[in-house]
């Protein structure tokens, strides 16, 4: 068994016999019986399963349509529905044999009725159950059982000694006046079988799988049949099943049954028709069979096989195996049977064809690997936000993407960035760290209006953000632009303008720069707005900055430019100057820059100073470091190159520089 169909746990000898612990699948509700398993078996062995159909004896002087009605609701809750009523039991102790039988399965002897039910569950796999017809309310004619949904706050007492309370998902079995059961799941005290009983009513049911199962979960009550129905039963078992019960009780109980047998079953379940041929098979196990063999195992699993033509095989699946629908279930099964181990190993044949780059996959996992080098924690947030979220960091309604159905008011919007979340993560993480520095990549949400309606694609698009938080930095604002000027020169991307802008919103006023490429906005960066942390109870300082993702991999490339190192020696020279407070330094490097060419190696500002004796002014002192790829530069030529920079700097009337500290070095 273990080789051709499921693993065995244990083998146990009990008294003369052996008791074998079979771990049956889940798909293999047909195998979760002594009957499947024996089918099973007999098609690993070569043997044909005998099934021998029930023997019973009816009292024709007594017809069930005269003693018991069913009425069924609804068809789609309940497949099918057959009873036969049987009388003059005498409820009692159990045979030994089957007291015993159910010992070794694991289950408790009752009494011979309800032990009988459970061995018919056992043998075949279809549950059953047995009301105790006196306790049936009567109708006008005769009694009858209602298979229907419950009522809100329906309760009802079962037999394990709990109420439980119902409403309209669940479904019942129940009479004029009062629900009997918990359909599919357990009895209830209301029809109980006891040593009075004399008369019973026998359920043998097919029940929708998918409302068995949520009301088992609802209610949290797991049973053997409520396990069997929620796998999905096959509807043409109940007939034998019923049978079977009949037959034993009459063995055991001397119990007389009716004539005849309601038999609800509006829909017959018949056997699903699927089609493979040997070509099929021979590419999903790597290896031909021939029709004989496949002919021959087929028949061991009892699938009927209806016509072959050109090596095309078309198979009837009986309906016990609902969990063959497809050719390659076929194939499996055919593998099983077969054996795996005569199957051949032999390598696939494949054209290996490398994928093509994605350039978002590809600058996802750099910049993760980036960030992740400098001590940032990456975040994934959710892409919500609630009305709360939009009032604190100041999102405008007429921005959002508002959610037609959220699943609750946290989830009311899409967000519009990700920093929002980030600063959240900041106030969540407070208590472990007075420094925090997160990253987050994920899709933000931009309000775009195509005619009557949102543009979904137009809306939605990557976006790379970064906080950090620290506690009264002032340079905190410059730590963050710092990493965004490294990270954007490490993808080859240094010529960047930052612009500074007065910020709004999530922003501080001051300081806040738009960051530029090629004349194309690509995001910005700034501090958080003091009113959004005071409102989240955030004591830290935080800066961030936030980029368009899609931009970034776009305008970014791989490709790295190398120069060699000068031989020869450099020199530097200083020069300071002072500007109106609102100057920004770059504007000033810039000059600096387009005039000094290919002999500037470098600039470094190494001197800030305001307050001094001019108001509203500051002074600004650089490093300008000459050198040259092929020679030593001269005095005069760095001389000349001085004058000209210095010339450029003064065109502008409102700069002023210090020529006495202009001296070299």
């Amino acid at each position: 068994m273990a080789l051709h169909v499921f693993e065995t746990e244990k083998i146990e000898k009990k008294g003369k016999d052996w008791a074998i612990d079979v771990d049956i699948l889940p798909n293999r509700i047909d195998c979760m019986s002594h009957m499947g398993l024996a089918r099973e078996i007999g098609a690993i062995l070569g043997l044909k399963l005998k099934v021998a159909l029930p023997k019973i004896k009816e009292d024709r002087k007594e017809r069930i349509s005269k003693i018991v009605k069913v009425n069924v609701s609804d068809q789609n809750d309940c497949l099918r529905y057959t009873a036969k009523y049987v009388f003059g039991i005498k409820v009692g102790h159990s045979p030994k044999w089957l007291a015993e039988a159910l010992g070794v399965c694991g289950l408790n002897s009752i009494n011979n009725v309800v032990d009988a039910a459970n061995y018919v569950m056992l043998e075949l796999g279809q549950p059953l159950h047995c009301f105790d017809y006196d306790k049936i309310a009567a109708g006008a004619e005769n009694k009858e059982i209602i298979v229907r949904r419950a009522g809100k706050n329906e309760k009802i007492f079962c037999l394990d000694g709990k109420d439980y309370t119902l409403d309209e998902s669940i479904l019942v079995i129940a009479d004029l006046s009062k629900a009997l059961a918990i359909a599919g799941i357990k009895g209830g005290k209301a029809a109980e079988i006891d040593r009075n009983t004399t008369k019973l009513v026998l359920e043998s049911a097919n029940f929708d799988q998918h409302l068995i199962r949520a009301a088992s979960k609802k209610l949290n009550l797991k049973t053997d049949a409520s396990w069997r129905y929620e796998h999905g039963l096959d509807p043409n078992l109940t007939e034998l099943a019923v049978q079977r019960f009949v037959e034993i009780i009459q063995q055991i109980s001397d119990g007389k049954c009716a004539q005849g047998a309601f038999d609800f079953y509006p829909r017959k379940n018949l056997p699903k028709r699927v089609k493979i041929s040997l070509s099929k098979l021979g590419k999903i196990l790597g290896q031909d069979a021939t029709c004989i063999q496949v002919n021959k195992v087929f028949k061991l699993l009892g699938f009927r096989i209806v016509n072959i033509e050109n090596e095309n095989f078309i198979v009837d699946i009986p309906t016990f195996r609902s969990d063959i629908s497809i050719p390659e279930d076929l194939a499996e099964e055919f593998a099983r049977l077969y054996g795996y181990e005569k199957i051949e190993p032999k390598f696939p044949k494949a054209t290996l064809v490398p994928s093509q780059k994605n350039d978002s996959i590809f600058w996802g996992n750099y910049l993760r690997g980036y960030f992740q080098g400098l001590g940032f924690y990456e975040q994934i947030n959710y892409n919500f936000i609630g009305e709360r979220e939009k009032d604190i960091f100041g999102f405008k309604q007429e921005n959002l993407v508002e959610l037609e159905n959220p699943l609750s008011t946290e989830f009311k919007y899409l967000r519009p960035c990700l920093i929002a979340g980030l600063v959240k993560n900041i106030k969540e993480n407070a208590a472990l760290s007075s420094e925090m520095k997160f990253v987050e990549i994920g899709h933000i949400f931009e309000k775009k209006v195509a005619g009557e309606f949102i543009d979904a694609a137009a809306s939605e698009k990557p976006a790379l953000s970064i906080v950090i938080a620290r506690k009264k930095d002032e340079e905190i604002f410059l730590e963050a632009k710092g990493i965004a000027e490294s990270m954007l020169a490490g993808m080859a991307l240094p010529e960047v303008a930052y612009i500074e802008q007065k910020g709004s919103g999530i922003w501080a006023e001051y300081p806040f720069v738009h960051i530029e490429l090629d004349g194309e906005k690509i995001g910005h960066i700034g501090e958080i707005n003091k009113d959004v942390l005071d409102a989240l109870k955030i004591q830290q300082e935080v800066a961030a900055f936030e980029i368009d993702f899609n931009k970034l991999a776009r305008l970014a490339t791989e490709e790295s430019y190398y120069e060699e190192f000068s031989k020869f020696p450099s020199v530097v020279r200083d020069i300071s100057l002072l500007v109106p407070s609102q100057t920004r330094v770059g504007d000033v490097l810039d000059t600096i820059n387009s005039v000094g060419g290919d002999l500037i190696k470098d600039v470094d500002l190494f001197d800030i100073f305001e307050n001094g004796d001019e108001q509203d002014k500051k002074s600004l002192a650089f490093h300008i470091i000459y050198q040259a790829q092929d020679r030593t530069l001269t005095s005069s030529e760095i001389d000349m190159q001085q004058l000209a920079i210095i010339s450029a700097l003064e065109r502008n009337k409102n700069w002023v520089v210090k020529k006495d500290n202009n001296q070299k070095k």
